[in-house]
């Protein structure tokens, strides 16, 4: 791989640890109003010998477990234990072709036709369950304490091996129930299937039809909708069907085109299409519904270069993601769109209280230095005044996805923001704790061993 500060911690990891953190290596105090577990997941073995994936999205996924109790940090981490992970282990070569491009190491056509469950993509509990996930297969079951890998998830035989199962459920705090959904992309047709789930079986689901491709990574959950959006992408599966390209190199924007909002009544079923615009989303923070207007907050990309990041040599991304917001009038069935700033911005989050209710900030990981090639700050926005305060980090030091923890259920800005963040320039990975109201990073901890830049995670409180 070329080498540049950020993706030099793509290493792969050798070692599954439990330990304690040392003292020493925790700088600052932690909170005393600060217990549970940081739960993290990722790509963090990248291929054998000099056979690597084509892209780091196709690298097998790890779970780090931090737990944090009355300020004493205990480090675990774990590979997601799946059948194809376990099965190159054992070979010493890889034996799956890659959802993004990666090859086989031999030309036979054993698993050619077979995709990888990397499963590397999210962490989550199924109220006591604990499932890692990627969209293109099923879930694993986990122990939650040891990380162990249990079994294959299948929900008591409802979904088949085939079936895809989101990588972003949501907890819906209008009816309390878990809620993924699946989806099977089409040239002509696509279907979306909605899932309402407890911790064993999927006991509510339906599935609407949807003109043309769809390819969908998020969705977001108000009063009375679910909201999904169709992107304006067309797919041609040829060259990925024969192991020529990955997925992202045969997707191709519609230049001329809109995308759609979809959204989904919960009640009813009932579909509501709203016009968008001429972009892509992979995350969206948060939306609320005010009389016969939706607000929803997300991320824009202008092009789908990410998908098609080459692992040996990664580069900036050229066209930056943007946080807009977007007014949906479901009478009049348009839509406004509004910037916040002009900074590259992604995986946003809110006080967990607000999801899918009127909130006043958003907390984000930020791109505000031109010398860096990825984000450097959490940036927290007041999205009625627009006004920012940022939490900056050093030269070369690399964030990840923020987490809100709350303090307070009835104070917006009470909590801490967890962000594992990649130091480029000594080589070590830490957690830094911030006060999500000061924006002061307060402590960080040093982890033992080189984390791999990851995607999702979640707290979970004692």
């Amino acid at each position: 791989m070329k080498n540049n500060r950020w993706s030099s911690a793509f290493q792969n990891v050798e070692v599954e640890l439990e330990l304690n953190i040392e003292s020493k290596n925790i700088i600052g105090e932690i909170p005393s109003n600060l217990n549970g577990t940081l739960y993290r997941i990722g790509p963090a073995f990248f291929g054998y010998n000099q056979e690597l994936v084509n892209h780091w999205f196709d690298g097998d996924g790890m779970v780090v477990s931090i737990n944090i109790k009355d300020k004493k940090v205990f480090f675990r981490n774990k590979f997601v234990k799946t059948k194809g992970y376990l099965e190159e282990k054992k070979e010493k070569k890889s034996l799956y072709r890659g959802v993004f491009g990666s090859k086989k190491t031999d030309s036979s056509l054993k698993n050619f036709w077979k995709l990888k469950n990397v499963s590397n993509t999210n962490i989550f509990f199924f109220n006591n369950k604990l499932l890692s996930l990627w969209e293109a297969g099923l879930p694993y079951h986990l122990d939650a304490l040891s990380l162990e890998t249990l079994s294959i998830e299948n929900f008591n035989n409802q979904l088949n091996e085939s079936d895809f199962f989101s990588a972003h459920p949501k907890y819906d705090p209008f009816n309390q129930k878990i809620i993924t959904f699946s989806s099977k992309p089409g040239m002509i047709k696509s279907i979306l299937k909605i899932m309402e789930i407890d911790s064993n079986n999927i006991i509510n689901s339906y599935s609407i039809d949807l003109k043309g491709f769809l390819f969908v990574h998020d969705f977001a959950i108000t009063k009375e909708y679910y909201i999904f959006y169709q992107a304006p992408i067309s797919f041609n599966p040829v060259p990925y069907i024969i192991g020529l390209k990955g997925v992202g190199q045969c997707i191709k924007k519609k230049e001329m085109k809109i995308g759609t909002f979809v959204l989904i009544n919960k009640i009813t079923n009932k579909i509501t299409s709203i016009p968008g615009n001429n972009e892509f989303i992979f995350h969206h923070v948060n939306a609320y519904q005010k009389d016969k207007n939706i607000y929803i907050d997300s991320v824009y990309y202008s092009d789908l270069e990410i998908l098609n990041m080459e692992f040996n040599d990664p580069k900036p991304l050229k066209n930056k993601p943007m946080l807009k917001r977007c007014i949906l009038n479901i009478e009049s069935k348009k839509s406004t769109f509004d910037n916040y700033t002009n900074d590259a911005m992604e995986f946003g989050t809110v006080h967990p209280n607000y999801y899918g209710k009127l909130n006043k900030y958003i907390w984000l990981a930020c791109l505000n230095n031109k010398n860096q090639e990825y984000f450097n700050c959490i940036r927290r926005i007041n999205i009625s005044s627009y006004k920012i305060k940022d939490c900056n980090f050093s030269e070369n030091h690399y964030i990840g996805e923020p987490i809100f923890v709350s303090k307070n259920n009835n104070n917006e800005l009470a909590g801490f923001i967890l962000t594992m963040v990649w130091d480029g320039e000594n080589k070590i990975s830490y957690l830094s704790i911030i006060d999500a109201e000061e924006m002061i990073e307060i402590c960080k901890i040093i982890l033992p061993i080189i984390i791999p830049h990851q995607i999702h995670g979640f707290w979970h409180c004692f």
